[in-house]
């Protein structure tokens, strides 16, 4: 004997699918069609905010990759940091152009260099004082210095190890003359 279970199944989902149309005076094509629009509808705001939002990020996504090439050319050029000079460097008729980090293959790796032009005959002791973006001192080293008119080196500043050398932004160098034998 068959089972009536599925044609009972059939009638019940006949029945709920008349009492549904007989609640609308819509027919199901139109049913069909009215939900059918909501739904572009909702694309279609999706779309429309996809428009006005993607504008800003795509602005955004560009500046930002602009800083990052912009920050890694400072890195290369290691131009970023601030380099002040105490007023006796000047009196002593030294300039420092540039302070960069000592090669790998240098004699002290984990040091900064810094290109010393002397205009006048110098002796003495030049010191670097190492600060972070916080303004800090995170490190210092004092170099001899012994140079003629007219010559220019760099000068290597050997650090401590635990001196991260890509945080320093800022540093300071000093000259104290060596002092005149009597």
């Amino acid at each position: 004997m068959k089972s009536s279970f599925p044609s009972i199944v059939r009638l019940g989902a006949l029945g709920i699918l008349v009492a549904l149309s007989a609640c609308s005076g819509k027919t199901a094509r139109e049913q069909g069609a009215e939900l059918a629009g909501k739904k572009i509808d909702i694309v279609a705001g999706v779309g429309d905010q996809l428009q006005a939002k993607g504008a800003e990020a795509g602005e955004s996504l560009t500046a930002g990759v602009g800083k990052v090439v912009k920050g890694i050319q400072r890195g290369v050029l290691k131009s970023g940091r601030n380099l002040a000079l105490d007023p006796a460097v000047g009196k002593a008729g030294l300039q420092i152009s540039q302070v960069s980090d000592a090669k790998a293959q240098a004699a002290t790796p984990h040091a900064l260099e810094a290109y010393v032009i002397a205009n006048n005959t110098a002796a003495g002791k030049l010191h670097l004082f190492a600060y972070d973006a916080l303004d800090r001192e995170i490190g210092r080293a004092t170099a001899p210095l012994a140079m003629a008119a007219g010559e220019a080196k760099y000068v290597p500043f050997p650090l401590d190890e635990q001196v991260d050398l890509g945080s320093i932004s800022r540093v300071r160098l000093a000259y104290a003359p060596q002092p005149a034998v009597q």
